[in-house]
């Protein structure tokens, strides 16, 4: 019998990953729920980084809350447990983005400090605030 080439076991291995990776979707969602995973925004497959555009309207929304929660300290001395808090005092409502998943994740630090953040990709690579730098980081 004749020896098999190392990339045909490379290929079979690559194959029984995919099956073994993939296979629990299938099984939980059906062939529609893999088909709409694989189809979707949330598989680092199709993801695509989000355009300059949409960097730039998710800063100035960000920037827009961000002012938001400053006005809220200086009037109540502290930062509002939760976004929500700021609608319809601060802001009219909390604005969804372009980018990423489409929500705000916000908390208040120990320290009294805050941080807005927000997800961009499928790697958890964010953008986000910290009351303390008072400037946008990038974590790609």
């Amino acid at each position: 019998m004749p020896k098999r080439p190392r990339r045909f076991v490379a290929t079979l291995l690559f194959v029984l990953m995919v099956i073994m990776v993939t296979g629990p979707v299938v099984i939980l969602c059906g062939w529609g729920g893999w088909m709409a995973f694989m189809l979707s925004s949330a598989n680092p497959f199709t993801y695509k980084q989000p355009s300059e555009d949409a960097i730039y309207t998710m800063r100035q929304s960000g920037d827009a809350i961000v002012a938001a929660l400053e006005r809220w300290k200086l009037s109540h001395g502290t930062y509002p447990p939760k976004l929500s808090m700021l609608v319809p005092e601060e802001l009219p409502s909390i604005p969804s983005q372009p980018v990423g998943d489409g929500t705000w994740k916000y908390w208040v630090e120990s320290n009294g400090s805050f941080v807005l953040r927000i997800w961009v990709g499928p790697d958890y690579e964010s953008e986000w605030w910290e009351s303390g730098t008072k400037a946008w980081r990038v974590d790609y």
